[in-house]
């Protein structure tokens, strides 16, 4: 993984276009909304990519992204493509699950009717279904809708796909081309141990999925038995009812 990010570097320095995001406010709901970081406020990006900041929160917003700052650190992510950096503790809401950061940066990138969180820097947590997903940087979960059972479904953690990501990280970056080209680096750097990391977790999740299906079939097994023997003391007592008067 280490050459392949090396080579990869050298690729989007010399190919990839760095644009610069649009200084005009974002579409807001009601009018001018966002100027007062104490009201809620329905904001997007419309056709353009832009760059808003809400106190020590930066939100770069792909086009057609829509959020909703429900407080100053409860949001609302309503579609599109958003990178968040924050200095503070922050928690998004989405229709299938709630993303939350202490403090670094994350992503939420909808795509085919599933949403992508993308841990770039920092730890960020997911609750979903009741529960909290821990998310290491450097890797991607995504989240979707209801099942049969009702539970909103999720994929396995897996390692960010790099080429694709530095493609999209790109067209939102604000910076010159050789900014870019050392924050790359200093995620290589960061992320250096990521492929072990990720093989280390992968055989974690295996290990609680295979655990948790024998604690399924010994929990199974149990009723089972107790359902016995209650059938096994209804006979025993109907016997003695009617043969035993």
């Amino acid at each position: 993984m280490r050459v392949f990010l090396n080579c990869f570097i050298f690729f989007i320095f010399f190919t990839l276009e760095i644009r610069v995001k649009a200084s005009n406010p974002p579409l807001q709901k009601p009018e001018n909304c966002y100027s007062s970081e104490l009201k809620p406020c329905i904001f997007s990006s419309g056709n353009k990519i832009i760059q808003v900041q809400n106190r020590k929160t930066v939100f770069n917003l792909k086009e057609n992204t829509t959020l909703e700052r429900l407080n100053e650190k409860n949001f609302q992510f309503m579609g599109g493509t958003v990178w968040v950096q924050n200095q503070e503790p922050l928690e998004i809401s989405t229709l299938y699950a709630a993303i939350s950061s202490t403090k670094g940066e994350f992503w939420l990138v909808e795509k085919d009717n599933k949403i992508f969180v993308r841990s770039i820097v920092g730890q960020t947590d997911i609750k979903i279904n009741s529960g909290v997903l821990n998310l290491p940087e450097g890797f991607q979960i995504w989240i979707s809708g209801k099942d049969s059972q009702g539970k909103n479904t999720y994929g396995v953690p897996e390692i960010i796909p790099m080429e694709e990501h530095l493609r999209l990280w790109s067209t939102l970056f604000s910076g010159s081309r050789e900014e870019f080209k050392n924050k790359v680096k200093m995620l290589k750097d960061l992320y250096k141990d990521t492929a072990y990391e990720g093989g280390e977790l992968y055989q974690k999740i295996a290990d609680r999925h295979v655990a948790t299906l024998e604690e399924k079939k010994r929990a199974e097994q149990a009723s089972s038995e107790r359902r016995r023997a209650y059938l096994q003391e209804i006979r025993r007592l109907y016997f003695e009812k009617v043969f035993q008067r």
